[in-house]
């Protein structure tokens, strides 16, 4: 375990770590030799983001940075966010995170979701900033992932994340995807899974031997050319191409869909 990578899994209102895409993710993770900690989190009906936060902190007590994987899904995902504010991390991934101080029209929409308490609740939840610039210092690579068809994460919200980390994070939009959440029946998410690659194909292609490096030109070159052939085969057959990807052009262009009315954020 001591040279295993921890990833922190921390997810969103009335969720806990059996629900949703988690219990999935923890087992590839495990098999890809990570060390994923998944847990749930304190009063998941009533969330308090200082409460969250606290938890989350004592959790992750002194991780080494280059050991240290945070994955936040919904209100998991802000949270992710702000510790990233204090803490060096590796590799943070946000899945359909809920917004930084959302403005009043964002709050109309999703009002006919959620009675006045709960209102109260994900506004009190929302309201803080983010120091964008001190993420970016502290994370060494960032990901979003959104669902085209989210009710809960806007057209807006997505929008303020794409500007605000275009010039060092991925963004992925899944056009068939809303929250991603235990409501929707989602049960696994190979676009988070695949973010994470198995220790052992890490290591070989941090050690190339010595041989590898003398290879004549001519050699590699064919070498590369077997192994897109086979690259491009294999993908298109593993994993369907419903996604859109958006880093240094992102550009505010994507609509909502049907809404979900059960679950929440």
């Amino acid at each position: 375990m001591v040279n295993k990578e921890f990833v922190f899994v921390f997810h969103g209102w009335e969720d806990d770590s059996t629900k949703g895409f988690i219990p999935k993710l923890v087992k590839d993770l495990k098999e890809k030799g990570y060390e994923p900690k998944a847990f749930d989190q304190p009063n998941t009906n009533a969330p308090k983001f200082e409460e969250w936060f606290k938890f989350a902190e004592e959790k992750i007590g002194k991780i080494d940075e280059n050991k240290l994987n945070i994955v936040g899904h919904s209100m998991g995902g802000l949270l992710a966010l702000k510790l990233a504010e204090k803490h060096k991390i590796k590799k943070l991934v946000l899945v359909a995170p809920v917004g930084s101080k959302p403005s009043e029209e964002y709050y109309k929409v999703v009002i006919k979701d959620i009675n006045a308490e709960e209102m109260k609740i994900f506004k009190e939840y929302n309201n803080r900033n983010l120091d964008v610039e001190k993420i970016k210092q502290n994370v060494g690579e960032i990901s979003f992932i959104f669902g085209e068809k989210d009710p809960w994460i806007t057209e807006e919200i997505r929008n303020f994340y794409g500007e605000k980390f275009k010039d060092v994070a991925k963004i992925t939009i899944l056009q068939n995807q809303g929250h991603m959440s235990e409501g929707e029946g989602v049960k696994k998410l190979p676009e988070l899974e695949n973010l994470f690659e198995e220790k052992e194909i890490k290591e070989q292609k941090a050690e190339k031997p010595a041989e590898e490096k003398a290879k004549p030109k001519e050699e590699k070159k064919e070498e590369v050319k077997k192994a897109g052939r086979t690259n491009r085969r294999g993908g298109r057959g593993r994993y369907p191409q419903r996604e859109e990807e958006v880093s240094e052009s992102w550009e505010p262009k994507t609509k909502l869909g049907k809404e979900v009315k059960d679950g929440k954020v």
